[in-house]
């Protein structure tokens, strides 16, 4: 069934099973919907534009290796900025 909207956090813990001995028994269900974005527009059903600058969300130890990847080369950039910019190098903690 689709409904115009995208998880964007699929994980184990998400999904849940139909209780044992009802009609929902053989069922699977998608919960906490709580980073989920609308991807078709309610009224008009066109699709949404993405966001280029949109920034990581979700669960980061499923995110895809190209994603982590990238992420890490921002934040070498960044630290390379900031020892140019406080001539040291920044620490975490």
């Amino acid at each position: 069934m689709q409904q115009g909207f995208v998880h964007r956090d699929v994980k184990l813990s998400n999904f849940v099973l139909g209780l044992a001995g009802s009609d929902a028994a053989a069922k699977a269900f998608i919960i906490d919907f709580g980073l989920a974005r609308r991807v078709v527009h309610a009224r008009t059903g066109e699709h949404v534009a993405e966001r280029p600058d949109a920034e990581f969300r979700g669960t980061s130890m499923y995110v895809r290796v190209e994603q982590q990847r990238w992420m890490d080369r921002l934040y070498e950039k960044k630290d390379a900025w900031m020892k140019k910019k406080r001539k040291k190098i920044p620490v975490d903690g």
